[in-house]
């Protein structure tokens, strides 16, 4: 939610932002890029074959993706260009997928 109400405070400035807004672009990046390593270690598992996430590759690649795209997607609204390697990421992630045949999978989301 506190990622929400900072995100939305970065909508429409006038480019370039100040040091403060910048610092909040950052962490709010930061932040996704932590969940994206997170889930990209246990999708990491999950290929080596981790008995408990033998069922969780979908959930697994969906997160990876979901992060991936906030990432992007809070830079664009702030009116930032992103790292390029953030974009690759999220091809590299999609591939993965549908190499796995887990595009098409339904994700529960609570």
């Amino acid at each position: 939610m506190c990622r929400i109400v900072y995100a939305k405070k970065l909508i429409a400035k006038p480019l370039p932002l100040n040091e403060g807004e910048m610092t909040v672009l950052a962490a709010i990046v930061q932040l996704w890029q932590a969940l994206v390593l997170g889930y990209r270690r246990c999708l990491q598992a999950y290929m080596a074959g981790d008995k408990q996430l033998a069922m969780q590759g979908a959930l697994l690649c969906q997160r990876c993706l979901l992060y991936s795209g906030l990432a992007i997607f809070d830079h664009l609204r702030s009116g930032y260009e992103f790292d390029p390697k953030l974009w690759h990421q999220l091809h590299e992630l999609y591939g993965f997928a549908e190499q796995n045949e887990l595009q098409l999978a339904e994700v529960p989301d609570p």
